[in-house]
Formats: C-alpha cells, sequence, structure tokens
C-alpha cells in the first residue's frame, strides 16, 4: 500500500498518532523532521539557525518527494509541509488525513518543547501558532482527504475512526 500523509499545525498529533497508527496496521512510521535531522545531522533548529528557513523547506520537499516510492508507511510530515505549492501539489495525489486541532490543546501539548523554531520566533507560542495556522489552514484541508479534529478525542477513538475512514484493517 502507497504511503499514508499526515499533516496538520504544531501539537495536531502527527508523530503520536502516526506511530500508533503504523504499529496498528504493522507498517513503518516515518517522522519528516527527524528524517531530515538523521539526513543533514544536525536539527531542525540549527538547520533554521544557519540556514534558514528557505532551505529546510528545500531539505523538507526533498524528503517528501523522497516517500513516493514507498510502501506500508505512515509519514507524519512537519507543520509547514503546505507552506510550498509543488508540496500540496504532491500531497493531493496521495492519501492524507489533516489533523485538526484548537490552539489551547495544541498549545498545551506542545509548549514545553523548545525545538520548535517557528514556536519560539520572538512573539508568544499561542500568538505565532495562531499565525502560522491561519496562513495554512486552506492549504491543509485542500491537500487532505479527510479532516479530522484531534482535540477531545483519545487517541484510541481517533486511531479507531482513522483506519475506518480509510478502509484499513488493524494486524
Amino acid at each position: 500500500m502507497n504511503p499514508i500523509y499526515l499533516i496538520g499545525p504544531m501539537g495536531s498529533g502527527k508523530t503520536t498518532l502516526g506511530k500508533l497508527l503504523a504499529e496498528s496496521m504493522g507498517f513503518e512510521f516515518v517522522d519528516l523532521d527527524e528524517w531530515i535531522e538523521k539526513e543533514e545531522g544536525r536539527s531542525i533548529q540549527e538547520i533554521f539557525s544557519n540556514d534558514g528557513e528557505s532551505y529546510f523547506r528545500d531539505m523538507e520537499t526533498l524528503a517528501l518527494l523522497t516517500t513516493k516510492t514507498w510502501e506500508d508507511t505512515v509519514v507524519a510530515c512537519g507543520g509547514g509541509i503546505v507552506e510550498l505549492e509543488n508540496n500540496c501539489m504532491f500531497l493531493k495525489t496521495q492519501k492524507v488525513i489533516n489533523l485538526m486541532v484548537d490552539v489551547e490543546s495544541a498549545i498545551k501539548r506542545i509548549n514545553h518543547d523548545k525545538k520548535r523554531p517557528l514556536l519560539h520566533a520572538g512573539e508568544s507560542p499561542k500568538s505565532q501558532w495562531n499565525k502560522l495556522y491561519k496562513r495554512r489552514l486552506s492549504n491543509y484541508t485542500a491537500c487532505a482527504d479527510f479532516n479530522f479534529s484531534t482535540q477531545n478525542q483519545s487517541l484510541e477513538s481517533t486511531l479507531s475512526y482513522i483506519t475506518l475512514l480509510l478502509g484499513l484493517k488493524p494486524k
């Protein structure tokens, strides 16, 4: 089976849910941010600091395109994957789930995480998250086959619903 892509804002649960979905299906799991860090031999923070967001977005596109030949894999994309039109065009040809969340829930989940350079870019994390979300929202929904809210949902119910949506049977 072709990869299943999870998109959405920071704190929506892409990595957490992606790992559970992959495990329940007997699939591989790849977090694109972690993949980029491994390939680059440095953290996302270091990439942003030393080479800027534009360089990171180029690396993100290369990572995304690498996944097109993968089988039986759940891919958690970074929150900004939809920033570039080419990425959106690619995602529209794939099986994509957009995980939605409100700002309060997202900030509770990620505020302690100092490894998110765009969340801690001068403004308050809540203000910065809102700004990024508003800029990306239409692309999240346009790229996805399914839009699913993770707020006020248990991981188990979210996982069950997503496997049902995709017509998948856990192993």
